[in-house]
């Protein structure tokens, strides 16, 4: 079924068929060289008859427009509407002035037929040109509106008419008897026909955006109009073939106007009733319950029954009162219920019992009232169902849960593992309440290291034979973790498919915790209690494993102690102890963040690193970050027996992955790179892999000479313009650039993620927002950029930093600033981390005056219920979905679909990275307000970017 606005289709066929049909006609007419004929003798009958038909149907597109839309006509349709009302009026002082007719007001002659003729044109081209450039996707405001544009046009046309009649001279000469048209009547035609073909390109650009009328339709209406005035254009005499034959195609193209709008005004309206008349029907066909429409005494107006065969058939229950066919201990209850809807608006849930079929069944009743709109009288909606067997299994579940308490440890999931019920003996057993656990993931007290793998295990036995056993740590909500023997049990539904499981727990914990002290004794040294060499071992075959699934590279740190062996010869060897357990504690508090630490030797410690990277560069900087960590606890001096020791560490690292297939071969690899540690005096670190130790040293001179960078203060902002949708710059966004004094300009991406690593970032980035305001202030003193606003990226780390709000609110004091002229920029991402405490922060921030922008918007995840509660102004689309609009056609319709959104929460959206003008092009069109990209800028210093834009206001102001 074809709809009004359906961008997806192509033009109607028949149509077409119509569109070339009349224009082939109307060439053949031109190129033939044909004696057409003078249809004088009859043709004041026919001219008549033709132009009432036109008349008429004029007026009828004026009657659809106005009535049909219930005063919620779009603008546009309103505009064409009214303006053909008064081409109808003057295409009747066409007739009536026509040649051969009686006298109207002023002798009937060629000159003011024509001249009403080209009023009307003219009239009937301009609203439909006005038409296609108003919007289409919003009713008018207000009945003012619709009665303005109709006195207006009506005191245009009767403008009209008092100059035609009154002032006959004013206007040039349209007819000569013996050469026929005038230029300047032709040149008038010719203009219409431009206004029209300008109509029906602009209709043809936004027929993906109108769905409010019939787009086929409409342009053909445009399109053979401006046959008709071509035609207009050749007639020799107002009599000739070529009049008679324009009048044809005027009717033509007014039938297809007056489609247009009954499609979009009647028919539609008509079928949206219909498709939910449809889908009403089928809904109450589906509901296996009795759902009855009655008034205050009964009377039953709808009737619908899943069992016809219950009370009395449907069809004969219309008209009746229900109480007619409704046992006798029954009708107190309906009639209770109807009080009680009457009085309240809804009632509550009633409950009666029937005998059906020989068994006494229960049924529930509630109802509700119906809006004033559908019924003058009070009517009630009853929805009955039959709820014996909800009954029946809630008297089973009774008896379920009495059993259920009796029992060990119990949890009760659905299919996917959520916890919908526990017993008491559970929350002894963890210490969770019933309402701490209800909808949660039953593995939430598992460690997660071992979620994976008990949910994997419990998977793949679930799937053969429908139960698994096996030892699970527990933890408990305020206490230790402690073994528990695990039964779980799949229950399936009468289908086959599991509905539910069981979760049996019995206490093995004192057990365990003796399993634990002989384990102990074998692989924790007894001095430190850290793992032993044979410990060691075992985990790094744990850890190679974790590598080979996740893809992980890990690392291993062997750290010996610098002069141990003088401290045991100088202070005894209960001192040596003494430093070997601060040195265990210390090397206990770093391994918490999932790393492991170990005393494989007298005066040698380890520590694992299990997936600390997806590449070598990667995993080689977070095992080089946990060595600062090391050096930073135990290269220190300590307290021993009364004197200070000063303590110094060597550290041998080495990195492997899930190729690796040898424990012992990473730990010797360690070992040689602790090695050449000691064989080198003035070093104490050192990889194993010296393409690590390279890239270790690079990141080392990065981090160095951004210290340095930050002293010498070697940061310059670099500016980009942002424009609006006719080029004009409206602000900039401010970026860094590093000048290195050997490497030259450093774009952020090759310094952020360092200086983020290190902490530097916050030193660069209260520098860049120091001078992005002091440079807004400088802007806001000159006349020509004083309303230019100011984009300023931060990072998450700054947002959520304490003192932001400090400094930004003491920058704001020290630079008199039009405050909303700044805008703070900050990731979608951002909002990931803590999206309520990010609400607070920009809150808090937005009191000061500024504004907030989303930049990458698209690119990660937020909600949208938040976002919309955020005083955030700007959306900044990601310049990855500008770059492929071209590409990917879901890359444009996201790009709609951001700017639509945007509008709705009534933000202004930016466009990143545009690089083309056909990109401009279709981001304008969306409605897009801002956009930024090397097509109007590329970033610069400011001096070069305020010459720019300087050139950009002088070519606006030329």
């Amino acid at each position: 079924m074809d709809v009004p606005g359906d961008p997806d289709r192509r033009l109607n066929r028949f149509t077409l068929g119509v569109l070339i049909t009349l224009g082939g006609l109307m060439l053949v007419l031109v190129a033939l060289p044909l004696e057409l004929p003078d249809l004088m003798p009859h043709y004041v009958v026919i001219h008549s008859a033709l132009e009432i038909i036109a008349i008429a149907m004029a007026f009828v597109v004026f009657a659809v427009g106005w009535n049909s839309y219930q005063r919620r006509t779009p603008l546009p349709l309103l505009v064409i509407s009214i303006a053909f009302l008064g081409v109808a009026a003057l295409d009747l002082g066409h007739v009536l002035s026509f040649t051969g007719m009686p006298d109207f007001i002023t002798p009937a002659g060629e000159e003011d037929t024509i001249r009403f003729w080209l009023a009307a044109r003219l009239l009937a081209a301009a609203a439909l040109a006005v038409a296609m450039f108003l919007p289409w996707h919003q009713p008018h405001q207000g009945p003012w509106l619709r009665w303005a544009l109709l006195l207006a046009t009506m005191g245009l046309v009767s403008g009209f008419y008092a100059v035609i009649f009154g002032a006959p001279e004013a206007f040039p000469t349209l007819f000569d008897p013996e050469t026929g048209l005038t230029p300047f009547k032709i040149g008038t035609e010719y203009l219409i026909i431009a206004l029209h073909l300008m109509s029906a390109g602009t209709l043809w650009l936004r027929r993906r955006t109108l769905r409010q009328i019939d787009v086929d339709a409409l342009l053909a209406a445009i399109l053979i109009i401006a046959m008709s005035e071509f035609l207009f254009t050749l007639y020799a005499t107002v009599s000739d073939t070529y009049a008679f034959i324009g009048h044809i195609y005027k009717i033509v193209a007014y039938f297809y106007l007056f489609r247009a709008l009954v499609i979009g005004g009647i028919e539609t309206p008509y079928r949206e009733l219909a498709g939910a008349r449809a889908r009403l029907k089928a809904t109450l066909e589906s509901l296996p319950s009795i759902i009855f429409e009655v008034d205050r005494d009964g009377i039953v107006h709808q009737f619908h029954s899943e069992y016809p065969e219950l009370l009395v058939h449907p069809d004969e229950a219309l008209g009746r009162r229900i109480y007619d066919f409704l046992p006798g201990d029954i009708e107190p209850v309906l009639q209770e219920l109807i009080e009680d809807v009457h009085r309240n608006g809804r009632s509550r849930e009633y409950e009666y019992r029937l005998e059906v079929n020989g068994e006494v069944r229960c049924f529930e009743a509630v109802g509700s009232r119906l809006e004033k709109v559908v019924s003058p009288q009070d009517r009630f909606i009853v929805f009955v169902r039959d709820v014996t067997e909800a009954r029946r299994l809630d008297h089973e579940l009774r008896i379920a849960a009495a059993a259920f308490e009796s029992q060990e440890s119990i949890c009760i999931t659905d299919d996917h593992h959520r916890i919908l019920r526990i017993n008491s003996n559970f929350t002894l057993a963890t210490g969770f309440r019933s309402e701490e656990v209800i909808g949660k993931r039953v593995d939430f007290m598992l460690a997660p290291a071992d979620r994976e793998r008990v949910s994997s295990a419990i998977a793949e036995a679930i799937e053969s034979r429908d139960r698994w056993r096996g030892e699970v740590s527990l933890q408990h909500k305020v206490g230790e973790p402690h073994s528990q023997l695990l039964l779980v049990t799949a229950v399936r539904g009468t289908d086959g498919r599991i509905q539910n499981f069981i979760y049996d727990y019995i206490d093995i914990s004192a057990l365990k915790k003796a399993e634990t002290r002989l384990q102990r004794l074998s692989l924790y040294d007894p001095l430190t209690g850290l793992g032993n060499r044979q410990l060691l071992e075992r985990s790094l075959g744990e850890a190679i494993e974790q590598c080979r699934e996740s893809g992980h590279y890990g690392g291993l740190l062997l750290i010996n102690l610098i002069g141990f062996k003088r401290i045991n010869d100088a202070l005894g060897m209960s001192a040596g102890d003494r430093l070997l357990i601060d040195v265990g504690r210390e090397l206990r508090t770093i391994a918490r963040q999932e790393q492991a630490a170990y005393r494989q030797g007298a005066d040698e410690f380890a520590l694992v690193a299990p997936k600390v990277g997806r590449s070598w560069q990667e995993a080689g900087s977070a095992v080089s970050r946990i060595a600062d960590r090391v050096f930073s606890a135990l290269d220190r001096v300590y307290r021993i027996h009364d004197q200070d020791y000063f303590n110094r560490c060597r550290i041998g690292a080495t990195l492997f992955d899930g190729r690796s297939t040898d424990s012992l071969e990473i730990i010797n690899q360690a070992a040689i790179a602790l090695h050449q540690v000691k064989s080198l005096p003035d070093r104490t670190f050192s990889f194993f892999d010296e393409r690590m130790q390279q890239s270790v040293a690079d990141e080392q001179t990065i981090e160095s000479d951004l210290r340095r960078a930050i002293r010498e203060n070697q940061f310059e902002l670099y500016f980009q313009p942002k424009v609006d949708s006719a080029r004009r710059t409206v602000g900039a966004e401010a970026l860094i650039r590093w000048h290195h004094p050997e490497r030259g300009v450093i774009q952020p991406v090759e310094f952020i993620p360092t200086a983020e690593q290190s902490g530097l970032i916050t030193p660069i980035e209260k520098w860049t927002l120091a001078e992005a305001v002091r440079q807004l202030s400088a802007w806001q003193a000159s006349e020509s950029m004083r309303d230019w606003s100011l984009s300023v990226n931060i990072a998450s780390s700054q947002l959520y930093r304490n003192d932001f709000e400090f400094h930004l609110a003491s920058l704001l004091d020290e630079h008199p600033i039009r405050k909303d002229r700044l805008i703070i920029e900050f990731t979608e991402s951002t909002l990931l981390h803590d999206i309520h405490a990010a609400g607070e922060k920009i809150r808090a921030l937005a009191a000061l005056g500024v504004r907030f922008a989303i930049d990458d918007f698209g690119t990660g995840y937020s909600s949208l219920a938040y976002l919309g509660r955020l005083p955030v102004h700007e959306l900044k689309i990601d310049r990855s979905f500008i770059r492929d609009l071209d590409k990917a056609p879901y890359n444009a319709a996201i790009v709609r679909m951001i700017i639509e959104m945007a509008q709705v929460l009534g933000m202004q959206v930016v466009a990143e990275g545009v690089e083309t003008e056909d990109q401009m092009s279709f981001l304008v069109e969306q409605g897009c307000e801002l956009m930024q990209g090397f097509l109007f800028g590329r970033p610069v210093p400011v001096a070069e970017f305020e010459q720019g834009a300087s050139r950009t206001v002088d070519r606006d102001q030329a």
